[in-house]
C-alpha cells in the first residue's frame, strides 16, 4: 500500500454548477463523486475515488462543511445515483488566511470541523513579521522567473533590499513573488532594477517629495520614469487636490472637472481623509 506522501494531491476548483436538482458546486461534485447515469456526472475522474489514498487541498464553503465532516469521519462517500459506499483515506490540509476561532464563534465555521481538523495545527506569521525571510525567498524566486523568462538577474543593489525591508508586503508572499516576477522580466541586465519595484509606501514617500519640489500653483509634477506606480500617483494627486482646496470633496471634484460621486469613490479606495 502507498504511503499518502507519494499519492496526488488533488485540488478541486469551486466552479458552480447548477442542475434541475438544485445548486451544486464542483466541490461537492469532486468530494462526494458521481455515478455515470445521475442528473449530473462530473467531467472529472472521480476525484474522491482518485484520492483514496492522496490529499485533498481546498478552502470549501460553509454549506459544504457539513459534508466535508461526514467524510471526514466516516471515511467512506457514496456517488449521487450510487448505492454502495466507497472507502476514503485522504489527508486533509486546510489552510485559510482567516481567524477560524473568531468565525466559530460568529457561526460562519463550523466548531465540530474546527476542531475535527485541527488536529495538527500550524500558524504562519505574515511576511511583515519575518522579514528576514527576504534573504532566502527574493534569491528562490529571481532564479524561478530567469529560468522561465531566460534572464540571467544575479546581482540585488542595496538599495533594492533597503525599500524591501522597509515595505510591510500587505500582500504577503503572493505580492514578493509578483514583483519578482515584473522586475525580472523588465530587467535590462544582470542587476534587478530599483525602477519597477512600485512599492505603495515607497511610491508614496517618492512622489511627495517630487510635488513638495514642485508645488507650483496649480501644477503637480510626478515623475515617468517608472519609480512612481500609477495608483500611487493618482493617491499623490487626490492628496494635493485635497489639501489646495481644504479637504472638501465637492469643491474639490470641481476643480478636477468630476462628480463628486466619483471623487469619493476614489477618496474611499485610498483611504484618504475629508471635511464634508
Amino acid at each position: 500500500m502507498p504511503r499518502l506522501g507519494e499519492t496526488p494531491l488533488i485540488d478541486p476548483t469551486a466552479e458552480i454548477v447548477a442542475s434541475t436538482l438544485g445548486r451544486y458546486t464542483e466541490v461537492a461534485a469532486r468530494t462526494h463523486a458521481h455515478q455515470h447515469g445521475a442528473t449530473y456526472v462530473s467531467p472529472y475522474n472521480d476525484p474522491a475515488v482518485i484520492a483514496g489514498q492522496g490529499t485533498i487541498g481546498r478552502e470549501l464553503e460553509l454549506d459544504l462543511q457539513a459534508k466535508l465532516l461526514k467524510v471526514i469521519e466516516d471515511r467512506r462517500v457514496r456517488r449521487v445515483g450510487g448505492e454502495r459506499e466507497l472507502e476514503v483515506d485522504a489527508q486533509i490540509v486546510a489552510a485559510t488566511n482567516q481567524d477560524l476561532e473568531t468565525r466559530v464563534a460568529k457561526g460562519e465555521f463550523r466548531r465540530d470541523l474546527y476542531h475535527r481538523l485541527a488536529v495538527f495545527r500550524l500558524d504562519v506569521p505574515p511576511l511583515r513579521q519575518r522579514k528576514q525571510d527576504l534573504d532566502d525567498l527574493l534569491p528562490v524566486f529571481i532564479d524561478e522567473f530567469n529560468a522561465r523568462s531566460g534572464q540571467r538577474v544575479d546581482s540585488v543593489p542595496d538599495a533594492v533590499w533597503q525599500r524591501l525591508a522597509a515595505y510591510d508586503w500587505p500582500g504577503n508572499v503572493r505580492e514578493l513573488r509578483n514583483l519578482v516576477e515584473r522586475c525580472v522580466l523588465l530587467a535590462d541586465g544582470p542587476v534587478f532594477p530599483q525602477r519597477w519595484l512600485h512599492l505603495e509606501d515607497s511610491d508614496t514617500t517618492h512622489a511627495s517629495t517630487t510635488v513638495a519640489r514642485c508645488d507650483d500653483g496649480d501644477r503637480v509634477c510626478l515623475p515617468l520614469d517608472g519609480s512612481v506606480s500609477f495608483d500611487a500617483m493618482e493617491r499623490r494627486i487626490l492628496i494635493e487636490a485635497l489639501r489646495r482646496n481644504g479637504d472638501n470633496v465637492s469643491q474639490t471634484a470641481r476643480v478636477l472637472g468630476t462628480t463628486r460621486e466619483k471623487l469619493r469613490y476614489r477618496v474611499q479606495k485610498y483611504g484618504l481623509k475629508t471635511s464634508d
